[in-house]
Parts: C-alpha cells; structure tokens; sequence
C-alpha cells in the first residue's frame, strides 16, 4: 500500500472476491483508490477460481493489455 505501480496504475487491473478471506475485497479496494486509474472489480467467489481468472481475460483483453 505504500508504493505505487512502475508500469502506471492505467494498466493495473485488481479484482477481488466477494467471499475472499484471505486478501479481503475491501483491502483490495483500498488499493486500488491508491493507484487512481486502476480498474477494480469484485466477483462472486473465495480467493481465487475460474470465475475470476474467466473475467480478468475478458477485461485484460478489453483493454488491450494481452
């Protein structure tokens, strides 16, 4: 929470889990108020699963990041 991204927050994307008790949505939120220009975004689901991987390839791929 204390630095901030070398490559530019615009190409920083962080999704949470709703369910996640490991890195909590609202720490990751946090985060990304930090680093304005970040794209955040929350999927119902625990830490990590297809769900989420499912989505970040959809909005990496949107935003032409990949």
């Amino acid at each position: 929470m204390h630095g901030s991204p070398a490559a530019g927050a615009d190409r920083v994307l962080l999704c949470a889990g709703e369910y996640d008790r490991i890195a909590a949505a609202a720490d990751i939120e946090a985060l990304h108020q930090r680093w304005s220009g970040s794209d955040y975004f929350t999927v119902p689901q625990g830490h990590f699963a297809y769900r989420m991987m499912r989505e970040t390839w959809r909005r990496l791929v949107e935003r032409g990041l990949i």
